[in-house]
């Protein structure tokens, strides 16, 4: 099955479409609909770092996490 797939930027209310020869005489569904565009991974790597700086702390020397003590909660609200 072949597909045909465009990004454009419509700036009219018409828009054309050169259509290939294998689908003269076809019948075919043609959707329309707003380009929801992603966040670049830049962006949330950059965004996660700002987070991670803003909001830091420093454990005491001593500190050591215990794994089993986590696992040991009943309750965790």
């Amino acid at each position: 099955m072949e597909l045909i797939r465009e990004t454009r930027r419509i700036n009219k209310n018409q828009i054309t479409i050169n259509i290939p020869d294998e689908f003269l005489n076809k019948k075919v569904e043609i959707v329309i609909a707003p380009l929801i565009e992603k966040k670049k991974k830049v962006d949330q790597r950059a965004s996660f770092l700002r987070f991670a700086e803003k909001n830091r702390f420093n454990l005491p020397g001593d500190y050591k996490f215990v794994r089993e003590e986590l696992y040991d909660r009943q309750n965790f609200s």
